[in-house]
């Protein structure tokens, strides 16, 4: 074993014990062997006191154990950030997972909820359509005593001098009553008469009864109605006119135009606010391009976007991330550096979804834009893909994304590029 051999390992702990008693001997003996000593023990301290600092490149650090033929195994260097790396490699899975079953979750409530809701609507309107409202004013004129009306009604005389009333459905209720009691009291004289004119006041007084009962379905079908948009608001964020058609289809209208109950489907589109954002990088190209496979950095990512929805289509907001990035330059001193450090970078973003593309909805194409930082210089970002909506607050995304990063060196910008496909979900409240 050679003297420079047997000092490294006594200085890391790895010299054994007889070797250890020959080379204190040899100290007393060589004139070489303590220089050698000296020298070993000095540049030990001196690496000791640089590491505490710094964490020069592993290639450069190599290079100077390998010159001195103990070259440190990559494979046993440690990046500063791999805790990071080793944090979410060993529970990203089970993160995404929690995040999935969670959004299922609350999913299936508010699909539950929404179903009850259109339960609740349907079995309102089906009562009221049982009792028509009658809110427009009426005449006595408008059906003539002794003859048709418009509409192609008769009244008819029998052999003892009742009037019978024979004419089409689209009549109203009211016509058929004026048009039959005007003509009991026409046709009708002596003491007769009064009992015609009881049953005319208690036919005007049933009509009476009915329009009271035609303003409480009014009034009841708009309190429901204004209780399903409240509903609405909450779970998808956004209001619409009440006599409108629904955007969703399920459009149920009450006769006489008095209540247009819109019900909503529950597998919409999300309507919420508010969105948090989760998505995962893989990169199938990146430049410079060199073999990192040493440098126990990969090249995936991982993001968070917290998101605010300006309308149907347009997102804004802050997403943040783990992310490495190929770095290839030269210093003023002529080192060259090959890196793949694992940056955290912040960015402001815009994300525009077409959801009335494709399946409207449901299935449609997103394009997102991202601009911000890091510790060593500016990103920029962007993505393409599609987008499904599972529930009506569950999406998830699949596409390509590429991005950009710049720093500068000396005075020189330099700069990284990544493109690859990236997947994700978002979740809105």
């Amino acid at each position: 074993m050679s003297y420079a051999k047997m000092i490294h390992d006594y200085i890391d702990g790895g010299l054994d014990s007889t070797n250890e008693q020959a080379m204190f001997a040899l100290l007393s003996e060589s004139d070489d062997l303590r220089h050698e000593f000296n020298s070993q023990f000095k540049m030990h301290l001196a690496a000791q006191e640089d590491m505490s600092q710094i964490a020069p490149p592993i290639h450069v650090t190599n290079a100077i154990f390998a010159g001195l033929g103990m070259a440190v195994p990559a494979n046993m260097v440690q990046s500063p950030t791999s805790s990071i790396k080793r944090f979410l490699n060993r529970f990203s899975p089970a993160i995404l997972l929690l995040l999935f079953f969670g959004a299922l979750g609350w999913g299936l409530v508010e699909y539950q909820k929404n179903l009850d809701l259109e339960s609740k609507l349907a079995m309102s309107n089906g009562k009221s359509s049982n009792n028509i409202p009658m809110m427009s004013s009426y005449s006595n004129d408008d059906v003539a005593a002794n003859g048709s009306n418009n509409n192609g009604n008769s009244i008819n005389k029998d052999a003892s001098g009742n009037s019978a009333f024979s004419g089409n459905s689209n009549n109203t209720n009211r016509n058929n009553v004026n048009s039959f009691y005007n003509s009991q009291a026409n046709s009708n004289s002596g003491p007769g008469n009064q009992s015609a004119q009881n049953n005319y006041n208690l036919a005007s007084g049933n009509l009476q009864n009915s329009r009271n009962s035609g303003m409480n379905n009014h009034i009841e079908g708009s309190m429901i109605q204004s209780d399903k948009n409240f509903a609405r608001n909450a779970m998808f964020g956004s209001s619409h006119n009440a006599n409108s058609s629904s955007q969703f289809g399920n459009s149920i209208s009450m006769n006489g135009g008095l209540s247009n109950f819109q019900l909503i489907s529950a597998n919409s589109m999300i309507g919420s606010k508010w969105h948090i954002q989760v998505s995962n990088l893989q990169s199938a190209y990146t430049a410079p391009s060199f073999d990192n496979s040493n440098l126990q950095s990969p090249n995936g990512s991982w993001s968070a976007a917290y998101m605010y929805s300006l309308n149907d289509y347009s997102t804004i907001g802050l997403v943040g991330g783990v992310e490495s990035f190929n770095q290839d330059f030269k210093t003023s001193d002529g080192l060259h550096y090959l890196q793949s450090p694992e940056l955290i970078w912040l960015a402001a973003s815009y994300r525009y979804t077409a959801k009335d593309w494709l399946v409207p909805h449901y299935f449609y194409p997103y394009a997102q834009l991202s601009a911000g930082g890091t510790s060593v210089g500016p990103i920029t970002k962007g993505q393409v893909g599609f987008v499904w909506n599972m529930f009506a607050t569950v999406n998830i995304n699949a596409g390509v994304e590429g991005g950009l990063l710049f720093y500068n060196v000396n005075g020189n910008i330099h700069n990284s590029r990544k493109f690859g496909f990236t997947s994700g979900v978002t979740i809105g409240f």
